[in-house]
Order: C-alpha cells, then sequence, then structure tokens
C-alpha cells in the first residue's frame, strides 16, 4: 500500500459516525488519561493502570481512577498496598497493579528524579520502562509517556489490536513479540509526521468539534481514529463488513480480522 492509500484509508475511517464520535468525546479530555491531572508522576502511574481495561468497563474504571486521585503522589508512595487495593479493586487484578505501581514509584524516584522527562528520548524512556517496571511493556511504556509528555508529544501508542490487525491490513511490518509495539510505532509516528493532516481534519469539520494544535503533526487525532476504527470494524472479525473493504482499498491482510 501506498502513502496515498494510506492517507485515503486514514480519512475513511475518520468519516465513520461510530469513530468521529468516539474521537470527538475523547480529544480534549480523554477518559482514560483525563486532561486535569497535573502531576506527571501521577499521569504515568494511571496510564499504567488503564491496560486489561475493557471498553465495556470504562464507568468502573472511571470511578477507581478518580478514588486513586484522591491521593497525591507522595502519599500513594506511602500509603498500605490494602488501602490502594480497595481504591482499585473495580479493575480487577489488584495484585498485580499495586506490584506495578510499587515498581513504577521506585523507578520514578530512583532513576527520573531530578530529571526533566522533556529531554529523554521517547525511543529511550519506552524501553526503559518496558525493562525496569513490573508489569509494563513496551505498550504500556508507551502510554505512560504519553501521557506524561502530554497528547500532542507526537507519540503514537500501539494497542495489540492495531499490532496484530489494523497495521498489517495497512501495510506495515509488525510482529508477534512485544517489541513489535514499536517497530509498528515507528513506522507510524513516521508516516504520520511526514504529512499535513490539518487540510483533512478540517474538510472532514473535525475541526468544529475539538481544539486541534496548528503546530504539531496530528498523531493525536489520527491514534484516536485508529484506536477507536479498530475498536468498531476490526474487533468484529468481519472483514465483509470493514468500511476500508468496501472502499476497495488494497489491503496487504486481513487474516487477523478472519481469526
Amino acid at each position: 500500500m501506498n502513502d496515498i492509500e494510506q492517507i485515503r484509508a486514514i480519512e475513511i475511517m475518520a468519516q465513520q459516525p461510530e469513530v468521529r464520535n468516539a474521537v470527538i468525546r475523547s480529544h480534549d479530555n480523554n477518559p482514560w488519561w483525563p486532561k486535569d491531572v497535573e502531576d506527571w508522576r501521577m499521569k504515568m502511574l494511571i496510564a499504567g493502570l488503564s491496560t486489561r481495561v475493557s471498553f465495556r468497563m470504562l464507568g468502573s474504571y472511571i470511578k477507581a481512577i478518580d478514588n486513586f486521585l484522591k491521593y497525591t503522589y507522595e502519599e500513594i508512595v506511602q500509603t498500605p498496598d490494602e488501602d490502594l487495593e480497595k481504591a482499585l479493586k473495580p479493575l480487577g487484578l489488584t495484585k498485580t497493579r499495586i506490584r506495578f505501581i510499587r515498581s513504577m514509584c521506585s523507578y520514578i524516584d530512583n532513576k527520573l528524579k531530578n530529571k526533566n522527562i522533556e529531554k529523554i528520548q521517547d525511543a529511550e524512556m519506552i524501553a526503559d520502562i518496558a525493562k525496569n517496571v513490573s508489569g509494563a511493556s513496551y505498550k504500556v511504556g508507551q502510554c505512560c509517556v504519553l501521557y506524561a509528555k502530554g497528547y500532542y508529544c507526537g507519540i503514537m501508542p500501539v494497542d495489540s489490536g492495531i499490532k496484530d490487525m489494523l497495521a498489517p491490513c495497512l501495510g506495515y511490518k509488525t510482529g508477534k513479540t512485544s517489541i513489535a509495539h514499536e517497530l509498528v510505532r515507528k513506522q507510524l509516528e513516521n508516516f504520520i509526521k511526514s504529512h499535513n493532516w490539518m487540510k483533512m481534519a478540517i474538510k472532514l469539520e473535525y475541526d468544529k468539534n475539538i481544539k486541534l494544535p496548528d503546530d504539531k503533526p496530528l498523531t493525536w487525532w489520527i491514534h484516536l481514529i485508529m484506536i477507536n476504527y479498530k475498536r468498531h470494524f476490526c474487533n468484529n472479525h468481519k472483514p465483509n463488513e470493514c468500511p476500508l473493504v468496501k472502499a476497495g482499498i488494497p489491503l496487504n491482510a486481513i487474516k487477523g480480522c478472519q481469526r
């Protein structure tokens, strides 16, 4: 698939009403990673807690994070595990989540103390989190760094559905191991940053509903388009209902959709 076809594919995804509505709801203030959290350390913790939470659990997740945010970062470090477990119980896997919290706090306090995270290279920080934080991975590291640095920091987080289904369809190289999340991320970021997407966003009238930066690549906007397209279409495993297929986009693979 060439660049023109990939751009057309993004446009078709963005045109779907289900995708459009989801992007508009979550662009300016994402319910998984709320914008009113100011402490980047808390953002790192919340991003990790958002993993292994299905879309159906979003209401329970929001309540759990609201309870979690009653603590400051310093208080979380000192709070007994059992108290944190009560706050996070609606999410399940509480023991695993507590191990992540303790490990991430240790990582922050020992490896990032007195450092400006904006000056740390994304790939370096993501890999370091995957290597040193219990329960983290490249996928989790991507989410942590994006949320900590800001929605439009330039990172395109890649979940397993994008890695295994949507990315191969669009012609991106991927793989079975966790490092494939990084492989796909870098390819997507290079593609997104090599084009000006504002014209498309304006054509589709997204600018009337959300705040799009005019001085940065629209990575966050396209991430939300792709993640919600995957959620509403790829996850159904029905290629014959895929708008990309219906539009005649020459997809490279649909095996992931057929499973």
